[in-house]
């Protein structure tokens, strides 16, 4: 990228480049523009005749590299949306995926809004899902865990920056965090793939200690959904 570049002419270089290595070329070109000048994709279509300095193209093409590398995007940018959630991300957590919001809407329809019920999830990394359910669902008692003490602050920033208090963070290795009534209701297990876009399953990019999911119910009742390999939250 030369100097005295626009921001749409940057934009188109680094689609470019892009396309051969993810889904949507375009739209991570302007989410890692936007994340490196601290704006909006609305902003940058309104200010798209603005010219970058070198050292701001210097910087995004070192994050196009990246992303071409195989660094997930929700890495790159420390940010990742699920349930309309904004979400601060790390390498010490698993990148929330859409495809989870199944499992949201599947514990939502359980109990009616209304029922005082405690959920707990097991291995909560950034906290994606219970943090969805505890917004869903404010009389309901959230617990979520995980061993990993970097990806529970994580899940602490997380629970701050929305104003949620309905839900513990608590530390520990599985169960051992959790109240003795707690029983597992549904487990999900996942094997080891690969995504050329990083937004599956990837070992090189997926802290261990994520592989495995446990939602429970304090009342032991079982969440009806089939086991999904190759999909974690």
């Amino acid at each position: 990228m030369d100097s005295s570049v626009s921001i749409i002419t940057a934009i188109r270089t680094a689609s470019i480049q892009l396309q051969p290595h993810v889904e949507a070329p375009r739209l991570e070109a302007e989410i890692l523009l936007g994340h490196l000048l601290g704006k909006s994709r609305t902003w940058l279509i309104a200010w798209s005749d603005t010219c970058l300095d070198d050292p701001q193209l210097q910087r995004y093409a070192d994050l196009v590299n990246k992303r071409i590398q195989g660094t997930p995007i929700a890495h790159l940018t420390a940010n990742r949306e699920f349930w309309s959630l904004p979400l601060r991300i790390t390498a010490d957590t698993l990148i929330p995926r859409a495809d989870t919001e199944l499992l949201v809407e599947t514990c939502l329809d359980l109990y009616s809004i209304e029922e005082s019920v405690t959920v707990a999830d097991l291995g909560a990394g950034c906290g994606a899902i219970a943090l969805a359910i505890a917004t869903e669902r404010p009389s309901w008692s959230i617990l979520a865990t995980d061993q990993s003490y970097q990806a529970l602050d994580v899940a602490i920033h997380n629970a701050a920056a929305l104003h949620v208090d309905n839900i513990q963070l608590l530390q520990g290795n599985w169960f051992d965090a959790l109240p003795a009534n707690t029983r597992v209701t549904f487990p999900l297990r996942f094997t080891e793939t690969k995504s050329q876009d990083g937004s599956m399953f990837c070992p090189e990019w997926t802290p261990k200690s994520t592989w495995i999911r446990i939602l429970c119910t304090a009342n032991g009742q079982p969440i009806p959904m089939k086991q999904h390999p190759h999909r974690p939250a």
